[in-house]
Parts: C-alpha cells; structure tokens; sequence
C-alpha cells in the first residue's frame, strides 16, 4: 500500500501562533502528513511569524493594520502562487469574505476558540463555562 502525498498546507495567524507552532512541529517530526508550505498573517507584527521562520516555513505578512478588502487581494495573491491543498486559520483574528471562502470552499479549517457569530474572540470557553 502507498502512502498519501503530504498535504500542502497554509496556516493563517493573527498573532503568536501556538496552534501554527504545534502543527508545523507535528508536521515537521512526520506526526501528520503535512508539507507546511507558508505562513501567513493579518499583521507584520505577528509574533508566530518569527516562530515559523525559525521552523524553516516561508511566511508573508500584510505590512499594515488595515481592516476590511485591503488585506484580501494580498491573501488572494499569496495563496495563488503556494497553490495549498488546504489553509488552517489558527488563531486568524480576521473574518473573510464570503466570496474568498467560496474559492476555498472544503479547503479551510478554522482552530479558533471562538463560536461564531454569537460568541467572538479568544475568550468564549471562559464565557461559555
């Protein structure tokens, strides 16, 4: 029996990026059949950035902290030239477009703790328990 090609993957972070860290670790010591391909962030300040560089991972950060489209046709861009199988959005504080996850549509996994719409933001399972 032959082994599956590696999942090519992008991870989409917002800030320091410990569920990206986990799976390019993952990824990286042959635990999950990931190729991580790059990692992208809403904010040029993202400390994950410096994580997954250090873990050899490419990344590509938005140089500004603008809100709304601006952001999209970088990602858009991005995201064309990698030519992922599949993007995790771990601890990607920014909502999409409706017709950007329609391109992607049964290629993005969210890891967020969030339950949305009712419950935004990183702090839901403490207002939730």
């Amino acid at each position: 029996m032959s082994a599956r090609a590696p999942l090519k993957l992008a991870i989409l972070i917002s800030g320091r990026g410990s569920n990206m860290t986990a799976i390019l670790r993952a990824a990286l010591a042959g635990e999950i059949a990931v190729e991580p391909a790059i990692v992208i962030a809403d904010r040029s300040d993202a400390a994950g950035l410096a994580s997954a560089a250090e873990l050899g991972v490419p990344t590509a950060a938005w140089p500004g902290q603008a809100r709304g489209e601006a952001f999209e046709p970088m990602l858009l861009r991005t995201l064309e030239t990698v030519r992922p199988d599949a993007i995790a959005l771990a601890g990607f504080m920014r909502i999409l477009s409706p017709a950007l996850v329609g391109r992607y549509l049964g290629r993005l996994l969210n890891i967020h703790p969030s339950l949305l719409p009712a419950y935004r933001g990183p702090m839901t399972p403490r207002r939730c328990s």
